[in-house]
């Protein structure tokens, strides 16, 4: 085949070196193993970021240089943060990391392109003491709570466990990409059809129960919730076999799971499932919110053939959100999601 370059744009503030370090050495790992496995695809991987790919300019704000200086034409976003936001733009955006995102988001609603992927670091640090802290985390919460409603959001719990997050979510990225450029639609491999839930999986699954049921509703229980269903996600591959189990399973914390499975796994036969989800008779809101959001992936990841049963049931489940009108995530995210199937499906 011919070779194909798949060029990830990096967008960070200055307080997440590590993680910048930590996916470099990622994209190495996942070129050497794409390499070995399967030469013949001819794939690299590239980081493109203003350190590599930019030199010093006069005449303008350190922004417009990057901007100038590095086409647009880049197939993956990858915007990180954690406790700062960054610093402010002459064209008004709250930091270069934001109008970075703004900018992709506005192309990806254009032409389809780039996957954009953005990851919050959940690391605890101590209370901001400063006004500027205040600053920079009030301005973190708020563009997150922005493309949390769209459904273009990652998170991992520590620093160090960066990489164990951002490899799953880079090769779903990088698997859809190559998956719309093959001329004709490849199978993908069967999940193994002998496998056991991991004792990490399970007590998530009873995690998710218990933090639903103890916790009063708010933020807090809301991130704790999200904390869980982003290292459900992490337990996916190991965990495909079991999706049926999980679908009908009684406990909630279950069924989380298989919408973490789909998310990371979209299927076109499990669909109507994930539709029944935004139901409000059948599941609490951040079940169904997550069900949203792997309906978005499904859009994302499916094939064009899909496209039927992919608009049947992303207005069905937009239809079910609208029963409870208050719940503006859920709608936002199916919104977004019939967005992106006009522009994928025509």
């Amino acid at each position: 085949m011919e070779p194909r370059l798949v060029r990830i744009f990096v967008s960070t503030p200055s307080d997440i070196q590590d993680e910048r370090k930590a996916l470099r050495s990622l994209v190495a790992e996942i070129n050497d193993v794409v390499m070995f496995l399967a030469p013949e695809r001819n794939v690299t991987l590239r980081l493109v970021d203003y350190k590599g790919d930019a030199h010093p300019d006069m005449g303008d704000e350190p922004q417009a240089v990057i901007d100038r200086q590095i086409p647009p034409d880049y197939d993956i976003h990858f915007g990180m943060m954690w406790k700062r936001c960054g610093t402010a733009t002459k064209g008004g955006a709250d930091s270069g990391t934001v109008h970075e995102f703004n900018q992709a988001l506005a192309r990806r609603e254009k032409t389809g392109k780039p996957t954009i992927m953005f990851y919050f670091s959940g690391e605890p640090s101590s209370p901001p003491t400063s006004p500027d802290e205040v600053d920079q985390l009030t301005k973190v919460m708020k563009f997150r709570q922005r493309i949390e409603a769209i459904g273009l959001t990652g998170a991992y719990p520590t620093r160090a466990e960066f990489s164990e997050h951002a490899r799953l979510g880079l090769l779903q990225a990088v698997r859809n990409i190559l998956r719309e450029e093959l001329p004709k639609r490849e199978v993908e491999p069967a999940p193994p059809t002998h496998a056991r839930m991991s004792q990490r999986l399970r007590e998530l699954c009873e995690a998710y129960d218990a933090v639903r049921n103890d916790l009063q509703p708010g933020p807090n229980r809301t991130r704790r919730m999200t904390d869980i269903i982003e290292e459900m996600k992490a337990e996916a591959p190991a965990a495909r076999s079991l999706l049926t189990t999980f679908m009908e399973h009684s406990s909630a914390g279950y069924r989380l799971a298989a919408i973490g499975i789909l998310q990371m796994f979209p299927a076109v036969d499990q669909l109507t499932w994930l539709a029944d989800r935004l139901n409000p008779d059948l599941e609490k809101p951040f079940i169904g919110y997550q069900a949203a959001i792997a309906l978005l992936q499904a859009v994302r990841g499916l094939p064009n053939s899909d496209c039927q049963n992919l608009r049947t049931e992303v207005t069905r489940a937009r239809t079910l959100a609208q029963r409870n009108a208050d719940d503006l995530h859920r709608i936002s995210a199916l919104d977004y999601a019939l967005k992106e199937l006009a522009k994928k499906c025509g």
